[in-house]
């Protein structure tokens, strides 16, 4: 049941990558702030999957690829949102992108 969060948190991250690199395409002056948020509404989905994920096995969610994957795409979204925060707005494009991918690949 835990792994429905984790589908739909791949497909937003999908989404937010293709967004970014659209935004590093074509830069708008909101769109730092769009990436920003839609990136901190995916680390909040992630966030919801990874707790679901360890109240289903009762234990800290690390003992597969796929976890692992899922467990590296949210600690590099957490850096990513950080480093945003602090001064580095381009932090997200490599981050979005990585999430996504990773993801991607603990899904299937």
């Amino acid at each position: 049941m835990a792994r429905l969060p984790t589908h739909i948190t791949a497909i937003f991250s999908a989404v937010v990558a293709v967004l970014r690199v659209v935004q590093l395409k074509w830069p708008r002056s909101a769109g730092d702030r769009t990436i920003m948020v839609g990136l901190i509404v995916s680390l909040f989905t992630h966030a919801l999957a990874e707790g679901g994920r360890t109240v289903e096995l009762q234990n800290f969610p690390l003992a597969t690829l796929s976890d692992g994957l899922s467990l590296f795409g949210f600690v590099v979204a957490v850096i990513a949102v950080v480093l945003a925060w602090r001064s580095i707005p381009q932090a997200t494009a490599l981050a979005s992108v990585l999430v996504a991918l990773s993801l991607a690949l603990a899904v299937m």
